[in-house]
């Protein structure tokens, strides 16, 4: 099939080139477009465009996909989950998604989340919840969205489906190992009893683990580490961090003098302005390698000074 070798061809190049995002993105568009938003008859065509999407969303460097548009591609792959003849190559695409700076797992998890209402098949909300305690359990609670991963658990403890009620049972089970009885009981507050009894047994069968979670955290920020570094993402000193959509964080405070607010401020006299505008410049020079998205606010405070 021409589309399969073609995407191929695709997998291969960005296997061994530094694609920019722009680049990636556009490939995630074409590679929809040619399995019909990922919906399309031919196996062979959207197994291919899925293997394509997993290196396109694994590879390191400057390949990494704004998290906005991981988040858009990310509830098409989600329905795949409950496919059996497509389930591991969308499994090992979101699981790549869970390991990169492009989403993280705490994005991948919300989006699991949020879809998990919507979901027809029985067998696709087993596979996401089966795949959310996968992650649980690799990853650790401490990094990610317990209150949407616990809620969306409990809507489906009750369920007709046997399969579904067994996942949702043993996905909070396995939070219940890491947090105990103590951490788990806000998680829980809209259980109802009959969920509660359900859950009970569960939850006295596997106990609680104190270290588990501390073990998971270090090895889930060591990983974070590597993949920053694989990136080549400079990271300046310990000031910068990356949140749970994945965008940049830093500390201005370890960066700015610490008369920045009050110099800014400064409204009396007839020269104050030439000293905002002084603070705004040396400002400018201290971020003029800053992302795309903290330019456009610091052009908006540049604009205040007059």
């Amino acid at each position: 099939c021409a589309q399969v070798a073609g995407m191929a061809a695709i997998e291969a190049y960005i296997s061994s080139t530094n694609t920019d995002a722009a680049l990636a993105t556009a490939l995630l568009v074409v590679l929809k477009a040619c399995s019909n938003d990922f919906k399309g008859g031919n196996m062979n065509v959207l197994k291919a465009a899925l293997g394509t999407c997993t290196a396109v969303a694994s590879h390191p460097g400057p390949t990494r996909l704004p998290p906005a548009v991981s988040a858009a591609f990310l509830k098409a792959f989600v329905e795949k989950l409950g496919d059996k003849k497509l389930h591991l190559s969308t499994t090992q695409l979101l699981a790549a998604l869970t390991e990169t700076q492009s989403a993280g797992p705490a994005l991948v998890v919300r989006c699991c989340c949020a879809q998990m209402s919507s979901l027809k098949s029985p067998a696709t909300a087993q596979a996401v919840l089966v795949f959310l305690k996968e992650t649980l359990e690799r990853k650790g609670a401490a990094v990610l969205p317990l209150a949407p991963l616990c809620t969306a658990a409990l809507t489906q403890v009750e369920a007709k489906n046997a399969g579904v009620r067994a996942a949702a049972v043993g996905l909070l089970g396995a939070a219940h190992l890491q947090l105990g009885a103590g951490r788990m009981q806000p998680l829980l507050t809209g259980a109802t009893k009959a969920a509660l009894v359900l859950l009970e047994p569960e939850f006295a069968r596997v106990g609680f683990d104190p270290s588990l979670l501390a073990k998971l955290t270090k090895a889930s920020s060591s990983s974070s580490a590597e993949t920053k570094a694989g990136a080549g993402e400079g990271v300046v000193g310990s000031a910068a961090d990356t949140g749970a959509f994945g965008e940049t964080r830093i500390d201005l405070q370890k960066r700015l003098d610490k008369t920045v607010l009050d110099d800014m401020g400064l409204v009396e006299g007839k020269t104050s302005w030439q000293t905002r505008k002084v603070r705004a410049i040396k400002y400018e020079m201290q971020h003029k390698h800053a992302p795309a998205n903290q330019t456009k606010h610091q052009t908006h405070w540049q604009a205040k000074i007059h």
